[in-house]
């Protein structure tokens, strides 16, 4: 808000009243740069209606406050989910080790069922091949006892129909 002083007129009447003009200029100056320093310091409709007011900055406070609080309770209700889960998590990890050791137990046991019944059908399949080994030795030896045979029951019949 700026007003203006008139100082040509300030300066007429202190010269109505007794003062040079010197004088009276002088006077109206000091007088313009006072008021003037003492306007620059008052505030507008404008300045105030941007200050807040003592009621705002209660509310502000309070809604600082809540915030704050509601802030707290959201960090403590993430710490008790983050132990929740980190139990959580140290429960699982101990359940999956020890069902990881009974499937480790299990297989054990599988394997060594599994090598059992290997060296069973082996030594099953060692006798099998003993024997069909036996049977194709008395096969072949009889093969070659009845060509035999027929070989001497050729000669024979050969050397006769040579005799006269």
């Amino acid at each position: 808000m700026t007003v203006h002083l008139d100082t040509l007129a300030i300066a007429g009447k202190l010269k109505a009243a007794g003062f040079s003009e010197a004088q009276a200029e002088a006077m109206s100056f000091i007088l313009r740069d006072a008021r003037e320093v003492e306007l620059s310091q008052l505030a507008t409709k404008a300045d105030l209606a941007v200050l807040a007011t003592a009621s705002d900055l209660a509310a502000l406070a309070a809604a600082n406050e809540r915030t704050f609080l509601s802030v707290a309770n959201d960090l403590a209700a993430m710490a008790a989910a983050n132990e929740r889960t980190t139990l959580s998590t140290a429960n699982d990890l101990a359940a999956l080790a020890a069902a990881n050791e009974r499937t480790a137990l299990s297989a054990a046991k599988d394997l060594a069922a599994l090598a059992a019944e290997f060296r069973a059908l082996e030594l099953r399949l060692d006798v099998k091949i003993e024997a069909g080994k036996a049977e194709t030795i008395k096969w072949v030896v009889s093969a070659i006892g009845f060509q035999t045979l027929v070989m001497v029951a050729a000669i024979v019949a050969l050397s006769r129909s040579f005799q006269p």
